[in-house]
């Protein structure tokens, strides 16, 4: 009789535990109609995380998790499969669980999800493998108002209309702290080719929020889980919130302990030889932004994460300027390879702000002197080259010379040097000049103030203020020039072995 009993009550509690989980099925969905049909196929291997615990679907697709409140539930799209898409562009890849829904704050949050569903399941498409393509990376759309939405859609977003890549990665700050404006900025996305992916940053945040857990719902409500990630080809792509919201409108840059755990636990089912992509706003390093609350403070427990991987790179935003840089061991990264670090720039540039030119769009210079615009990202396995894209110019816009421009007086020459604005360089870069056609000579890097970028802010930008260049490049200009017009030309091979050039003329005059 008491074996009975036990028996009884070992089946009552495998079944209260196997109700307090999150279960169902990961399959391909043929019919495209988002429900499990009979004789649909689950997939296998396919990651599911409650945004702590990472498991891998059975060979029938099955999983289970444990149950957590107020989360958010995803999967790891795998290569050779799609996720479905909303009319926004944005991949359906996760369940929002909220029983209760948000707090009432100024900006709505997430409506009460109720129960968990019996069954959560989640389709996948077939989609081609690809171990070529391209992607874009776009910083800080940074929108206060409607008409700025306009200003995006117009200079940048008008570029996914008929883009090839295969997707692109929105890196936070979409918003400038209104984010009631999230549903016309997701009507802008609507006429986008490409899936869009999203990073949460600062002016994200939903500030009337009383803590950092609920910071982001509004956010959520729209975009999903505000970390999470995605397989293409040999390359695994992590999306990390790296903006801890403090409460009284404060922030700083940190990962937290919720989220390098689940990474830690994500990360055991990537390859050691696959290229990890990781996406964020508040960048790790950077070389010329304010230290503090602008870096990632618990970046070294993030690299102790990544210890023994070798091909990584970072992206960022943040910082409205545009900067190559390479984490070491003077960071406190140990591995045997430099961290790339790219902090991509600003879709909006100086806040949409300067002069407006024929298409009735701001100027939008950023504070380094690069015109705003995104990164085109090609990955070739798990490998990746580069490309900085200004907005409204050609690909192989990549350097402006800064001075000297328009006319100089001759007994200026002396106190005057050639500045090159070399927009995607760095440490790694060699950039020559030539006068009239002279022979090629290398300039230096020197880290100021650009002069044209200075000139254009005192003349025409009254919001912000230039930033320290991290890509100028310096020579002195030859003393003995005759009056009347001379040339110069500057040009560089980048990293990946594409040269570029600028020239520009410019007069001496008594």
């Amino acid at each position: 009789m008491k074996k009975v009993v036990l028996v009884c009550l070992l089946i009552a509690i495998a079944t209260l535990l196997l109700g307090d989980s999150f279960k169902g099925y990961v399959y391909l969905d043929e019919n495209k109609n988002g429900v499990l049909d009979q004789g649909e196929i689950g997939i296998q291997d396919v990651v599911v995380s409650n945004g702590l615990d990472c498991v891998v679907t059975s060979d029938a697709g099955y999983y289970e998790l444990p149950l957590m409140d107020d989360c958010v539930v995803f999967i790891t799209k795998p290569d050779g499969y799609m996720t479905a898409i909303n009319d926004y562009n944005i991949p359906q890849f996760y369940y929002i669980h909220y029983p209760q829904g948000s707090s009432e704050l100024k900006y709505p949050g997430i409506k009460p999800t109720g129960e968990k569903p019996e069954t959560l399941n989640f389709p996948l498409y077939s989609s081609t493998v690809k171990n070529d393509f391209d992607i874009l990376a776009i910083g800080d759309p940074q929108t206060k108002t409607a008409e700025q939405i306009d200003y995006l859609r117009d200079d940048i977003y008008c570029d996914l209309v008929d883009s090839d890549k295969q997707f692109a990665i929105v890196l936070g700050d979409i918003m400038d702290n209104d984010v009631s404006l999230y549903p016309y900025y997701l009507e802008v996305c609507k006429m986008s080719n490409i899936p869009l992916y999203h990073v949460p940053g600062n002016h994200d945040l939903n500030f009337a929020a009383e803590s950092d857990k609920y910071s982001l719902d509004t956010y959520i409500s729209h975009f999903g889980p505000p970390f999470y990630s995605f397989d293409y080809g040999q390359v695994h792509f992590v999306v990390l919130d790296t903006v801890e919201y403090t409460g009284n409108n404060s922030y700083f840059g940190n990962i937290g302990d919720l989220q390098l755990k689940w990474l830690k636990n994500d990360l055991q089912y990537v390859p050691e030889d696959h290229l990890i992509v990781i996406s964020m706003h508040i960048p790790l390093f950077s070389n010329v932004d304010n230290p503090g609350k602008d870096h990632v403070k618990d970046r070294k427990e993030l690299y102790k994460i990544l210890e023994g991987r070798e091909k990584i790179l970072a992206l960022a935003g943040h910082t409205h300027t545009l900067e190559n840089v390479f984490l070491s061991a003077e960071d406190g990264w140990k591995g045997s390879k430099p961290v790339h670090v790219i902090i991509g720039g600003a879709a909006c540039g100086c806040w949409w702000g300067g002069p407006f030119d024929e298409r009735g769009l701001p100027y939008s210079l950023q504070s380094d002197g690069v015109p705003n615009g995104y990164n085109i990202l090609n990955f070739k396995g798990n490998t990746y080259t580069h490309l900085y894209k200004s907005a409204n110019y050609d690909d192989d816009f990549q350097i402006r010379i800064s001075s000297p421009r328009g006319n100089v007086k001759a007994k200026m020459l002396k106190y005057t040097d050639i500045y090159a604005n070399v927009f995607n360089s760095g440490y790694d870069s060699n950039v020559f000049f030539s006068v009239d056609g002279s022979e090629f000579t290398a300039m230096k890097k020197k880290e100021v103030y650009d002069p044209y970028t200075q000139q254009v802010y005192r003349d025409a930008l009254s919001y912000g203020a230039p930033k320290l260049c991290e890509h100028l490049f310096m020579a002195p200009l030859p003393q003995d020039l005759g009056n009347g017009l001379h040339s110069i030309t500057v040009k560089y091979t980048d990293r990946y072995g594409r040269e570029f050039s600028d020239s520009l003329i410019f007069k001496v005059y008594d």
